[in-house]
């Protein structure tokens, strides 16, 4: 069985090292947004700024991975299935994301932090989803 990835994929699995092209971990982010800041409305605009970036990324990956399997060169019976579980997976997952990090900036009680919360939740989130798509498309390869 062959299987055709795009070349977003491709760039990542040439990496070799899962979440080095993936966006920041929130700790990094966080650190990397308070360096050389010192105006909260400036660190919390480069962690929604990054985070808007990371959900960019899964959704290119998944985006990729539908492609892929769209063009898998496996019978449709098998084909079909597995596109239909990806789409359902990929929506869940956003749903379950938008979910989660309510949650976590609820956790601030309505102190500022839940400002910054929301968006560290939402770069750990997707850090783990490409990793998961990363994992998808291995096992796919073999």
């Amino acid at each position: 069985m062959r299987f055709t990835l795009g070349a977003g994929i491709l760039s990542l699995l040439a990496l070799g090292q899962p979440g080095m092209a993936f966006a920041q971990a929130s700790n990094e982010a966080e650190q990397s947004c308070w360096e050389g800041q010192g105006a909260h409305v400036v660190v919390l605009g480069c962690l929604q700024e990054k985070a808007a970036s990371s959900g960019k990324q899964v959704t290119r990956a998944e985006s990729d991975v539908m492609t892929a399997l769209k063009a898998w060169d496996m019978d449709a019976e098998y084909r079909q299935p597995a596109l239909a579980a990806f789409t359902k997976a990929s929506t869940r997952f956003k749903q379950w994301r938008a979910a989660q990090c309510s949650a976590m900036a609820a956790f601030a009680v309505g102190g500022n932090g839940d400002d910054y919360l929301r968006p560290s939740c939402e770069i750990d989130l997707n850090s783990a989803r490409l990793r998961q798509i990363l994992s998808y498309v291995q096992q796919l390869k073999r």
